[in-house]
């Protein structure tokens, strides 16, 4: 019980006056005179017991009559919420990207009714009680209890974030931030969508103090941009590129002409069209002619409007190299089968003979050729390094005779497997890596029953040191490798164990794919990057210790976000921190500045998670609530928060005037 006005209480002292008059009753005995009193001693002794019981339940009255008085003053209070004043609080609002959805039965959207149901939470605590607001962002303010007020101004200022999280990380995040474990009263407000609870494995229903309020809102008509990619990895100027998009109807209706725009360095290319029926996955293939070199962005956006936007854009950027420079260092004479794959005008081949190198020109080509050497030169060591931070590329390919030494202490000095023996054996390849990146958009399907190629001999490698972190690409019948990748710094060297004269390996079908693919830096084969927590792209080389990486956003050409982006140096690569300044879609500017000014390196693009838009409706989600052990409710305050305060004045003022009745009545009927 709670008392608004306690100090009316004070006046409880007030309750000794009638125990006085009752313990000190002044009232004088009149003497009367009467002949014989013996037929009025047993009246008497009754007549008295009724008097005292009489003036015990007048006392009793009396005293109850004005505690009740006084208590009423004091505006008595019952507290009846289910969250005692002296718990804690932790509330989550869920602020990913589909809670922009617009529930159409209040008219709000989703994170706009979550920011009021805490509100509201909020206005029922006690005035001392610690509140801890968590979102998606997981900033410093989520991390601290504050006061009622402070927490209000806390989730007024929550918007949407790219940035999402899981049901149980949620839950672990809010029982690490409180001492007192036992008395935390925890609240998630979600949606609750699939990307909420696939990724969650604890049991809810063993969680105690947890409420789980859901607010949904439907996307049921929404038409997502899923992906988009090139049919091959490369782009020359005023050649044809083939864009391949990606576009999903969720809806259960049938859309006959779903309408999307192509921009090119922000010129739109065209307006086209795809039929997309209820619940399917629709590929459209664009052709683009890149009529300019040097760094591209492009964006695809629909101009059909659904209840879900953030899926409607997709950012992406590419770049355009006028040659893609090859060297092949010789013995005796070039590799016919290496000329005629690289015969081709995207490529600008050289061949030097070992003994001709120019050492200084290396770091200028993208690949480098060790075509069929007997023995790899001394002096290569130190220029391979540089080739290598340059981010290109390594390809080594043994001469049948060749001598061991000279290979393996090169080999290991870049921690790769060592050549052992020279085996006779015809051998068929067996495995083929297809998800390796230089197989990106080479099958359209995974395919066990490839024709692979036959080999006559090849090296044996033996594997000196478990850290020598190679990727298989193609590997013999007895499990030997063929063709491997190492990755080191920047770039990458590539072995492969046979001769191309002990080998159809230069006949084959993915010969071409293979060696054009290698000739190009995997850094360079992602379109975009989806927005996420803690994000870091990668970047290889590309900035020195003299300059710094400066990010810019531009809208309507207008710089509208610049920030100084971190770099993360380890052995192998170099990457770009976030920082998780960026919250927008879009294409991005990477800058070099260093003293002499300011240089376009190259586009950043960065799309919003696609997983947002997906509706629930499936089996997968429904098993999925099942195994968590979530009762998903609306909120209801009175259910969920508890009834307010009941005030006990009115019913404390009704107990006096029928304690004053009472008295009157006694002193009225009951008559000595």
């Amino acid at each position: 019980m709670k008392f608004e006005n306690p100090t009316i209480l004070y006046f409880l002292i007030l309750l000794i006056i009638p125990i006085i008059i009752h313990l000190f009753n002044l009232r004088r005995y009149q003497k009367e005179f009467f002949s014989n009193v013996i037929f009025l001693k047993n009246i008497k002794e009754k007549s008295r017991k009724k008097k005292k019981i009489k003036n015990l339940i007048i006392l009793f009255s009396r005293l109850t009559l004005i505690t009740a008085v006084i208590l009423a003053f004091a505006k008595p209070t019952i507290n009846n919420k289910k969250i005692p004043t002296s718990s804690a609080v932790s509330i989550y609002i869920d602020n990913s990207l589909s809670m922009d959805v617009l529930n159409t039965e209040t008219n709000k959207s989703l994170i706009d009714e979550s920011k009021e149901i805490a509100l509201s939470i909020i206005n029922s605590l006690d005035e001392n009680q610690k509140i801890n607001v968590i979102t998606n962002d997981f900033s410093y303010n989520n991390q601290i209890f504050y006061g009622k007020e402070k927490a209000k101004e806390i989730i007024n200022l929550i918007n949407t974030s790219p940035f999402s999280s899981s049901l149980c990380n949620i839950i672990e995040k809010q029982k690490n931030i409180y001492d007192k474990k036992n008395s935390l009263h925890k609240f998630i407000l979600s949606d609750y969508d699939f990307n909420f609870t696939s990724n969650s494995n604890c049991n809810v229903e063993e969680i105690k103090l947890l409420s789980t309020i859901k607010v949904s809102g439907l996307k049921t008509d929404n038409i997502s941009i899923n992906s988009c990619k090139f049919e091959h990895p490369f782009h020359q100027k005023n050649e044809v590129g083939k864009l391949i998009i990606e576009l999903e109807n969720h809806s259960d209706l049938d859309v006959e002409s779903a309408q999307f725009k192509l921009y090119i360095n922000e010129k739109q290319r065209g307006i086209y069209n795809a039929r997309l029926p209820k619940k399917s996955i629709v590929i459209k293939e664009i052709d683009i002619i890149n009529n300019e070199n040097g760094n591209i962005k492009g964006k695809i956006e629909l101009q059909t409007k659904d209840n879900y936007k953030y899926d409607n854009t997709l950012f992406f950027s590419y770049d355009i190299k006028r040659k893609i420079n090859i060297l092949s260092i010789y013995d005796e004479k070039p590799s016919r089968e290496l000329n005629a794959v690289f015969n081709d005008s995207l490529f600008n081949l050289t061949n030097y003979n070992k003994n001709q190198i120019k050492i200084s020109e290396l770091k200028n080509y993208d690949l480098v050729i060790l075509d069929h050497l007997s023995e790899i030169p001394t002096g290569l060591n130190f220029n391979i390094n540089k080739i290598l931070e340059q981010e290109n590329n390594i390809l080594i390919i043994p001469a049948k005779e060749i001598k061991k030494e000279s290979y393996n202490t090169f080999l290991s000095s870049y921690n790769i497997d060592n050549i052992s023996e020279w085996a006779k054996k015809d051998l068929k390849l067996k495995y083929i890596n297809i998800n390796h990146w230089i197989f990106s958009n080479v099958f359209k399907e995974s395919d066990k029953k490839i024709d692979l190629p036959k080999i006559k001999g090849y090296y044996k490698v033996e594997k000196k040191n478990l850290s020598s972190n190679r990727i298989d690409i193609l590997k013999l019948i007895n499990n030997d490798f063929f063709f491997a990748e190492y990755k080191r710094k920047n770039g990458s060297i590539f072995l492969c164990t046979s001769p191309l004269s002990n080998n159809d390996f230069s006949d084959h079908a993915i010969f071409l794919p293979i060696m054009h693919n290698i000739s190009r830096n995997n850094n360079s084969k992602e379109l975009y990057h989806i927005i996420k927590k803690n994000l870091e792209i990668e970047v290889g080389n590309v900035f020195t210790d003299e300059n710094v990486p400066l990010i810019k956003f531009f809208k309507n050409k207008e710089e509208e976000t610049s920030f100084y982006s971190d770099l993360k140096r380890t052995k192998n690569n170099n990457y770009l921190k976030l920082n998780n300044e960026i919250k927008v879609n879009g294409n991005y500017h990477i800058y070099q500045k260093n003293n002499k000014g300011i240089f376009l390196e190259k586009y950043l693009s960065l799309n919003y998670d696609r997983t947002e838009g997906k509706i629930n409706h499936n089996k997968n989600y429904s098993q999925n609530l099942a195994k968590l052990g979530l009762n998903l409710n609306k909120f209801e305050e009175n259910k969920t928060l508890g009834k307010e305060s009941i005030n006990l004045s009115l019913y404390l003022m009704y107990i006096s005037i029928f304690l004053f009745l009472t008295e009157l009545l006694l002193l009225k009927f009951w008559r000595q």
